[in-house]
């Protein structure tokens, strides 16, 4: 009985620990390490030729994994809207595209369908944006919060 109990401990532990490899072995960049943009980032501020933007009244946040991004507002009253799209960091542009018709990108000012944005700044917690829209210069700061 003891020897039964003993081996019942040891495949215990065997299956504990095979699934707690199982559980590590999952990839949370999903395709490929994509540091600093891995993660969620919130809209801080938006100028437009050096002055401030007011931005509808709540906040924006992007979220980057793998080619994905996803753009998504919420209010204090906890209303939200999403929209995704792809991007891509080449040569110190990074470029985001909303191409579906059924996933326009949100009203956040100076964004369109596609953007163009020049990388001004980038850490692994803020970054500076940049694009020209109509002759008018736009400026995005954005943190990390996750």
């Amino acid at each position: 009985m003891k020897k039964a109990l003993n081996n019942y401990n040891k495949l215990l532990w065997v299956v504990i620990a095979l699934a707690t490899m199982w559980s590590m072995q999952s990839c949370t960049h999903n395709g490929g390490d994509i540091d600093p943009w891995f993660g969620t980032w919130h809209v801080e501020s938006v100028t437009a030729g050096g002055t401030p933007v007011a931005t509808i009244e709540g906040d924006f946040f992007f979220q980057f994994q793998n080619e994905v991004v996803r753009m998504s507002w919420r209010n204090r009253l906890l209303d939200t809207a999403e929209s995704y799209g792809n991007w891509t960091d080449a040569g110190g542009v990074l470029t985001m595209s909303f191409n579906d018709p059924k996933m326009p990108p949100l009203a956040l000012a100076g964004f369109s369908t596609s953007n163009a944005l020049t990388i001004e700044r980038l850490s692994d917690d803020r970054i500076m944006l940049s694009q020209v829209v109509d002759g008018l210069t736009y400026r995005y700061t954005i943190k990390k919060v996750v």
